[in-house]
C-alpha cells in the first residue's frame, strides 16, 4: 500500500469511530418548559389536551395516565422510544421512560432520540401559544401577577405551611386544587416514611422484578438489578440498568422523612409498596407492585454498606480496595470479545479494544470502539469500594465477571461471560476477557 494510501485509510478510520461516538449522545430532558402566561386562567384539561395534540402532530401516542401527566410512545419502524410528560398551568417537562434499540446505556442514548424531544417541546410550544392566543382571557392584572409568582415559589415546596398560607390567600384562584394535592402528597410522604433511623450513607441493594400471571409476552419475564444507593440528603434519582432493561429510582432524605419509589420496567407503571417504606435499620426487605401495561411484582433487599464492611450478595459488583491500594488513575485496558461457540453466525465473532481510561473518583462512563463495535464502561469509584460493568451492544446482555471485581494491584486481569438463551440476555452471548494495567 503507498504512504499516502495508509494516511486516507486512517483518516477514513478515525473519521467513522468518531461519527460512531458521536451516535451516543446524553439523554436530553425538556425541564420546567415555561407555559404561555396567557393560559395561567384555562383549565389544566386544555393545556393536557394541547399537548396530546402536539404529540400526534409528531406521530406519537399519547395516553392521560393522571391529573398533569402524560405517557408518550413514539415507534419508528424497530426503534421505540417512552417518555413521561408531567405539566401544569406553569410548566411542563418531558422526562426519558424507557426506549428500544436506541443504545441507552444509562449514561446516554442515540442522538435521534434528543432530537425527537426537541422537536416534541417545539410543537408543544407551537401549541401551547396558539392555544394562549385564542384563548379569551383579559389581561393579567397586577394580583393576577403577584398570585402567579407566589405560585410559582410554592408549587415544589416540601414545607406545607407556605403551601397552606397560599391557600389561604387565594382561596378562589386557579391553583387551589394542584396546591392541596401537593399538600396531600406530602402528608403521605410524612406518614409512611417517618424517619426513626438515619439512612444516610450508601446502600447495596439488589431488586428483583418478577411479571404478573397474566402478563403478555412482550413483557419481560424477569429482571434483577444490584447496584449501590448514595441515599444522601436531600432529592435523589438514578437509572440502573439490568441489559436494556431499566429500574427507575427516585428519593428523598430529610431530617423528618424518608421517600423512595421504583418505576419500570417497560410499561409496568409505577409500583406502589406493599407495606409502608420505612427504613429503620441497617438492612430492609420490601415489597412493591404495578397494574399497568406490564403488571408484576418487585422485591427490594437494602444493605447499608459503609456500616457493615462486606456486602454479601454482591459478587460481580462491589469491591473493597483491599491491602490500602488506590485504583485512582490512568490504566491501559486491552479487552477482547470472542462470540461462544452457540451464537448465531450473524453476531461478530472476535473483536479486540485497546484504550487508556480514567479510573478517576465518582461515577466512570465510558464507550470504546472497535470499528463500528462499541464497548460501554459504566462504574463508580469510591473509598470504600469500586465498581465496573460492562456492556457490548449487538452483543449479549447481563454481563457477570466469572470472579469478584477487585482492583487490588497495578496488573490486573478479569473475564466476564454472558449467559445464552436469547431474548432477554441477548442473541450474542460470549467471554470478554479484559486486562488492566495501571500506568500512573
Amino acid at each position: 500500500m503507498k504512504p499516502y494510501f495508509r494516511v486516507l485509510t486512517l483518516v477514513f478510520v478515525v473519521f467513522l469511530a468518531s461519527g460512531c461516538q458521536e451516535r451516543i449522545q446524553p439523554v436530553y430532558n425538556s425541564e420546567n418548559v415555561p407555559v404561555p402566561q396567557g393560559l395561567v386562567f384555562t383549565s389544566l384539561e386544555e393545556v393536557g389536551k394541547a399537548i396530546k395534540q402536539a404529540g400526534a402532530s409528531k406521530n406519537w401516542k399519547m395516553k392521560d395516565t393522571g391529573p398533569g401527566k402524560i405517557e408518550g410512545v413514539l415507534r419508528i419502524r424497530n426503534h421505540q422510544a417512552d417518555v413521561r410528560i408531567d405539566y401544569s398551568l406553569i410548566s411542563y417537562s418531558i422526562t426519558y421512560a424507557s426506549s428500544v434499540n436506541l443504545l441507552a446505556n444509562g449514561y446516554g442514548i442515540h442522538r435521534n432520540y434528543n432530537q425527537w424531544i426537541r422537536d416534541l417541546e417545539a410543537a408543544i410550544n407551537v401549541k401551547l401559544l396558539t392555544l394562549a392566543n385564542t384563548t379569551k382571557n383579559e389581561k393579567l392584572s397586577s394580583d393576577d401577577k403577584t398570585m402567579l409568582e407566589a405560585w410559582k415559589r410554592v408549587q415544589n415546596s416540601n414545607d406545607p405551611l407556605p403551601i397552606q398560607e397560599f391557600m389561604d390567600t387565594y382561596s378562589d384562584g386557579p391553583f387551589i386544587g394542584p396546591a392541596q394535592d401537593r399538600l396531600d402528597l406530602l402528608a403521605q410522604r410524612r406518614v409512611s416514611g417517618v424517619k426513626t433511623f438515619d439512612p444516610t450513607g450508601n446502600w447495596q441493594v439488589i431488586v428483583r422484578y418478577q411479571r404478573g400471571p397474566d402478563n403478555i409476552s412482550a413483557c419481560p419475564k424477569s429482571a434483577r438489578w444490584s447496584f449501590i444507593l448514595d441515599f444522601r440528603r436531600g432529592k435523589f434519582s438514578n437509572t440502573y440498568w439490568d441489559g436494556n432493561l431499566p429500574l427507575y429510582l427516585t428519593g428523598e432524605n430529610y431530617d423528618d422523612f424518608v421517600d423512595l419509589k421504583l418505576n419500570g420496567p417497560l410499561n409496568s407503571g409505577e409500583f406502589e409498596w406493599k407495606d409502608r417504606f420505612k427504613i429503620n435499620s441497617d438492612e430492609e426487605w420490601f415489597e412493591a407492585s404495578a397494574n399497568g401495561a406490564c403488571p408484576g411484582i418487585m422485591k427490594l433487599h437494602m444493605k447499608k454498606a459503609d456500616t457493615v464492611g462486606d456486602i454479601s450478595g454482591a459478587s460481580g459488583q462491589v469491591s473493597e480496595n483491599y491491602n490500602g491500594f488506590d485504583p485512582t488513575g490512568t490504566w491501559q485496558v486491552f479487552a477482547n470479545y470472542k462470540s461462544s461457540s452457540g451464537a448465531s453466525a450473524s453476531c461478530i465473532q472476535n473483536v479486540n479494544w485497546s484504550f487508556p481510561l480514567d479510573f478517576h473518583r465518582g461515577i466512570i462512563s465510558k464507550a470504546v470502539y472497535s470499528g463500528r463495535t462499541a464497548l460501554h464502561l459504566n462504574g463508580e469509584n469510591n473509598p470504600g469500594h469500586v465498581d465496573l460493568q460492562i456492556n457490548v451492544p449487538a452483543g449479549g446482555t447481563l454481563w457477570r465477571w466469572t470472579e469478584r471485581f477487585v482492583l487490588d494491584g497495578p496488573d490486573k486481569f478479569f473475564r466476564a461471560e454472558s449467559p445464552s438463551g436469547g431474548g432477554h440476555y441477548g442473541q450474542c452471548h460470549g467471554v470478554i476477557s479484559m486486562r488492566m494495567q495501571k500506568t500512573n
